[in-house]
């Protein structure tokens, strides 16, 4: 399912954001990015329209939200379903 978000202006509501591809990331990590904040790396996605399966690794836009619990993150443009990460997380 994709997410959507209405943006507003001080005229009033602007038409809906379209919606968010969902894709899927496996084999991913955190990155930090040079430029501050943080991104996810990744050895393959499925699901992403311009990026095909047998690209190899891809590097996302910067993360706006990441929901360990739902195994979820997004970017600005795209929302993310974490598989497998590349090494297991340490409780």
């Amino acid at each position: 399912m994709a997410t959507s978000a209405t943006t507003t202006s001080p005229r009033g509501p602007m038409r809906p954001n379209p919606p968010k591809p969902q894709v899927r990331i496996e084999g991913w990590k955190i990155i930090e990015s040079p430029l501050g904040g943080y991104k996810l790396w990744g050895e393959r996605v499925f699901g992403h329209p311009f990026i095909r399966e047998d690209e190899g690794s891809i590097t996302t836009s910067l993360l706006v939200r990441i929901d360990f619990a739902s195994c979820t993150a997004e970017t600005l443009n795209t929302a993310y379903i974490l598989g497998e990460p590349l090494e297991p997380r340490l409780h």
